[in-house]
């Protein structure tokens, strides 16, 4: 490894619209090469959408108080540009959640193995109050070297699972006095808000997705009503479960985007027809196979998935400082499928 990388790094509040689009290129080259995106959906929405609040020092972490007294703190992104060309060749970010700052972390293929990754991170953690974590999407070799190299552990692991769309699917048919329909923008995002957050409580982050979050995800070229499921009491329209699909334009996978079943309305044997109606609605629309995110730990939703043919095809590595708490929230829920990486 080269002792001073060939590239020059700025911490910045927010990109510029040029600088977003060569980080989004830079992006998409990393995924053709790794297989998989360094840089998750909240991360991308993060990315175009998120506008901090003005400050004097744009290299230093932003708190602001929310309406309802909490303190949050915007993103920092770092942009590493080729000394030579002036193109943005690394960029890196930090996000955060319950429990502290999340940083992704990607390097143009083309510029590896001279430093730029680890100065990246010590851009980042030098404008962090609070110890980093980051996630490694595939998890493969170049990531734990540098993980190695950076004194990082393994804290938290997001299995990908997937199956083909074709032959037999889960069962449609909800319990009694439930049934299902699509998600009405304008009417459904208060209650949908509501059972996502107690079928989430303590997720750190789909648990946490505030009307701002869900309408950056409502604006997106993927979102489609017809694939926001709804659960609802029959008798009162009182929504008690969903299951969100996904598939972006020109794909033929579709994704288990999240599952989710309000853990204070009683009813038992939701899951199986949420999970058989959203694949159903999948096959429907084109695609021929489906993937999800699902905590490493989730006993629960990985005996449904396994039950209805999923099987594994990689895994997402949290790494942190050693000295950081591995995570104590409850994995419960049907399977919140992490934000696509």
């Amino acid at each position: 490894m080269a002792d001073t990388p060939p590239a020059t790094f700025d911490a910045i509040r927010q990109p510029s619209p040029g600088e977003q689009q060569q980080v989004l290129d830079l992006v998409s080259r990393a995924a053709e090469v790794d297989g998989h995106r360094a840089v998750n959906e909240a991360g991308l929405l993060a990315l175009r959408h998120h506008q901090p609040p003005g400050l004097s020092d744009p290299g230093v972490a932003r708190t602001t108080t929310d309406a309802d007294g909490s303190e949050t703190t915007g993103p920092i992104h770092v942009l590493a540009h080729d000394q030579v060309s002036g193109a943005v060749v690394g960029y890196a970010q930090a996000l955060w959640e319950e429990g502290g700052p999340v940083a992704a972390l990607v390097v143009d293929p083309d510029h590896r193995r001279h430093g730029i990754g680890t100065v990246l991170w010590q851009t980042l953690a030098d404008q962090t109050s609070a110890p980093l974590r980051v996630w490694a999407s595939g998890d493969g070799p170049g990531a734990r070297a540098l993980a190695a190299r950076l004194g990082l552990r393994p804290m938290r692991t997001l299995l990908v699972l997937g199956r083909s769309l074709s032959g037999d699917l889960p069962p449609t048919e909800p319990p009694t006095g439930i049934g299902f329909r699509t998600f009405r923008p304008g009417e459904d995002e208060d209650a949908w808000l509501a059972v996502n957050a107690r079928a989430f409580a303590g997720h750190p982050e789909q648990g946490s997705l505030t009307r701002a979050d869900l309408a950056d995800r409502m604006v997106e070229p993927w979102f489609d009503p017809a694939g926001l499921l709804l659960a609802v009491r029959e008798s009162t329209d009182e929504v008690v479960g969903f299951h969100w699909t996904k598939r972006e334009a020109g794909s033929s996978t579709g994704e288990v985007y999240v599952i989710g079943v309000d853990p204070s309305a009683g009813i038992r044997g939701l899951g199986t027809p949420l999970l058989g109606a959203g694949l159903r609605h999948l096959r429907e629309i084109g695609a021929t196979d489906v993937d999800l995110y699902v905590e490493a730990d989730n006993e629960r939703a990985l005996s449904l998935y396994r039950r209805y043919g999923f099987v594994p095809l990689t895994a997402d590595v949290m790494y942190a400082e050693a000295t950081s708490r591995p995570r104590d929230y409850d994995s419960q829920a049907s399977g919140k499928a992490q934000e696509k990486r």
